[in-house]
């Protein structure tokens, strides 16, 4: 691809130099490339000039982005409803550990498939692995809204998390479009593309649900046996019309097969392809990767996923539970505004997330967001207080519009990190390597969140532990240790863009 944000490339090096060259990602020194010391970093007094962004590359990747969260998100308006009505429980305060059990399912499967995904990309190419995923979720999707019992559940679920492994190839393609000077607004653009697909995504859900009630020609035997099948077409239907239209619209990023095939035409004389192949896996490996500081930067990335899911986790849950047992007792319609309004407020922040990344910097952006998530965690037993005093309606809507700006602050978290991760790769080869650990990384917490969160929080209305408040007590531990570890995180000192545009010069 080439466009003026493009600016990884490469060219082939002598495999006798590669032995030379430190692979130490964000200290030292290489030999045989520029890094940045600390007086060079691209700090926000002397960052250079913006670049233009690709924009009819980025886009297509926006949309494909914003399509994942109408499978993995769509259900949670509705899952709680969904359990009772099929009857795999009867008690509205055991509908926690089921509804976690479903939705951590989703992330266990995309967590053992992650590094499959990430080698399958690095082997055939970002585009098929993308769009061949988003036909598969678009599926599974459609198929979850037929459920009549758990294990149909726990099945379309598994399979939709298969797929989603493939978040970390999207991240990749527009790590490989961009370079440092643009990648912020690049990141913001993805994090609004995904708030923008919630948005759609989660009222779908809750609104479209028992469609029944809205209209008589919903009012037949079909709808009424499959109460939650329209909102899983409807979302299953644009993914796979967004996967349709990737087919001719998509881009392939990924360079290294075409430069290793020129390469290999060039010099073919004198180096095989195995050699250039094995020089190509030896800058991605493991043991080149993982730095210390680059562990220390993924289990801050493990806490704030672990922090952000459990809380985006709780809310239906708490929103669902009646307010005598600790919730706001809404229904499904009302949940899925009240999260579709929550997205609304993430985008306005997000989108000042680029030029306060550009101001401050990436890592102190990064610091101030994850100081954000303990305050999240004092507004959900505020919430259920006021609705226990049943104040008015315009001091419950303040209340809300005040969580949920601290809660879109704090999700900017999420495009700092991915930031940082992409800028500790210590090449462009290694890329994909290192956000497919990142992307583990990711997953984990994804999985085990919702079901320890609403296991908690079921066990604790169940017990009335410390009031019903013991899970709040412990999400404020958890958010509080997590914005203390950010603050230990150092910048990273060197470009692997530039090091990449030296490598083609020699």
């Amino acid at each position: 691809m080439s466009s003026p944000g493009v600016l990884i490339t490469g060219s082939y090096q002598d495999p006798q130099e590669e032995c030379n060259e430190q692979t130490s990602l964000l200290s030292g020194s290489q030999a045989s490339s520029p890094t940045l010391n600390e007086s060079q970093t691209l700090s926000p007094s002397n960052m250079p000039l913006e670049n233009p962004l690709p924009w009819r590359a980025v886009s297509i990747i926006l949309i494909l982005n914003g399509l994942q969260p109408l499978a993995f998100e769509l259900v949670f308006p509705f899952i709680n409803q969904m359990i009772l009505e099929t009857g795999i429980v009867t008690d509205p305060e055991r509908v926690g550990f089921y509804s976690g059990t479903i939705e951590s399912l989703f992330a266990v499967m995309s967590f053992i498939f992650v590094l499959p995904c990430s080698s399958i990309s690095d082997r055939y190419g970002r585009k098929p692995v993308v769009l061949i995923s988003i036909f598969v979720l678009a599926i599974s999707t459609a198929l979850f809204g037929f459920s009549k019992s758990f294990w149909f559940m726990i099945m379309t679920r598994a399979i939709g998390g298969i797929a989603s492994a493939s978040w970390s190839t999207m991240k990749v393609m527009l790590g490989e479009i961009t370079d440092k000077t643009n990648q912020g607004r690049a990141i913001a653009a993805f994090g609004i593309a995904f708030k923008l697909g919630q948005i759609l995504g989660q009222p779908v859900g809750g609104l479209m649900s028992h469609p029944e009630r809205y209209s008589n020609m919903f009012n037949n035997r079909f709808w009424n046996t499959y109460p939650y099948a329209l909102p899983c077409l409807f979302s299953g239907s644009i993914a796979f019309l967004g996967a349709t239209a990737g087919i001719f619209l998509l881009q392939e990023t990924k360079p290294n097969r075409k430069r290793e095939s020129d390469t290999v035409s060039e010099y073919g004389s004198t180096y095989s392809e195995e050699q250039i192949s094995a020089k190509s896996k030896s800058s991605n490996s493991w043991l080149s990767i993982l730095t210390p500081e680059v562990s220390s930067l993924m289990f801050s990335t493990f806490a704030m996923t672990l922090v952000s899911e459990t809380l985006f986790a709780l809310y239906p849950l708490f929103a669902f539970t009646p307010v005598e047992y600790g919730g706001l007792g809404l229904d499904e319609g009302g949940i899925g505004a009240h999260m579709a309004a929550r997205s609304i407020f993430c985008i306005f922040l997000i989108a000042a997330f680029a030029p306060m990344q550009r101001h401050i910097g990436t890592l102190k952006t990064y610091e101030l967001s994850m100081q954000a998530w303990p305050l999240c965690c004092l507004f959900f037993p505020l919430l259920n207080l006021l609705k226990r005093w049943e104040v008015s309606a315009l001091v419950m809507n303040s209340a809300l519009a005040v969580f949920f700006t601290i809660w879109g602050f704090a999700h900017n978290a999420w495009s700092a990190s991915t930031l940082m991760i992409n800028d500790a790769a210590p090449s462009a080869e290694s890329l994909a390597a290192i956000n497919g650990l990142a992307q583990m990384v990711i997953v984990l917490p994804e999985a085990i969140s919702p079901a320890f969160v609403n296991s908690l929080f079921a066990w604790t209305i169940s017990n009335d532990v410390l009031q019903g408040y013991l899970t709040y007590v412990v999400l404020f531990g958890l958010c509080f240790m997590a914005a203390v570890h950010s603050t230990t995180l150092k910048e990273v000192t060197h470009d692997w863009r530039e090091n990449s545009k030296y490598q083609d010069s020699r």
